[in-house]
């Protein structure tokens, strides 16, 4: 899978790539910085084909993962299906992408995060790259999901909250004041937050996004 490639993101230690194979598209996630010592229940790799499989029981939308492969020199890869090239971040970098558009494609990411949270899952990297829309249908679907932790019960204001700033701060120059504020909102909407528990985590935001405006019924 060498030939053909479309990087989509790229750190030191991990590298996501759309790739072609036998004239099928596949999307590759490769382990940069191979430990051949490490155990095999320590490594990365391993943990995201177990996430995978979470995910999919809890009924997530995500690119599946289809197979997991180690190479001789202890690299890992995980092989993906084919969701495209085009991420939230690259989208909503768009300048010519209708308003009513945009205002979708945000809703639909916090609705995203809103049943992770329902089916007590915590996200450990929620950002605008880790969010595929295939050309086929335009649903969002998740994919490099090596982080993910599962919480017992009631995920906690502060991983909410977590997860947000982790969605938002990537998009801060992306997006309009009104549009940063109607991501916590739509998010309240789809996480059934009502009430004090509204106005709570609105008021954490505020204190990590500079500039989210204050909304009716939140108290300084």
């Amino acid at each position: 899978m060498e030939g053909n490639r479309n990087v989509l993101k790229r750190d030191v230690k991990r590298q996501l790539s759309r790739a072609c194979a036998g004239g099928v598209p596949y999307v590759v996630k490769e382990f940069r910085r191979p430990r051949k010592w490490m155990p095999c229940l320590l490594r990365a790799d391993r943990g995201s084909w177990v996430n995978s499989r979470r995910l999919a029981a809890a009924e997530i939308p995500l690119l599946r993962c289809l197979g997991w492969l180690r190479a001789a020199d202890g690299r890992g890869f995980l092989l993906f299906e084919d969701g495209g090239d085009v991420t939230l971040e690259r989208t909503m970098a768009r300048r010519d992408l209708p308003a009513a558009e945009r205002l979708r494609l945000l809703e639909a990411a916090v609705e995203l995060l809103a049943r992770l949270h329902g089916a007590g899952l915590v996200y450990g990297d929620f950002n605008p790259a880790n969010i595929m829309i295939p050309a086929a249908d335009g649903a969002l679907r998740l994919v490099d999901y090596d982080r993910l932790h599962v919480q017992y019960g009631w995920v906690p204001m502060r991983r909410r909250v977590y997860n947000l700033v982790q969605f938002m701060e990537p998009l801060s120059a992306m997006v309009s004041p009104g549009e940063t504020a109607a991501i916590p909102e739509a998010y309240c909407r789809a996480a059934g937050l009502i009430g004090g528990a509204r106005t709570e985590l609105l008021r954490r935001l505020r204190r990590q996004i500079p500039g989210l405006v204050q909304t009716d019924g939140e108290t300084a």
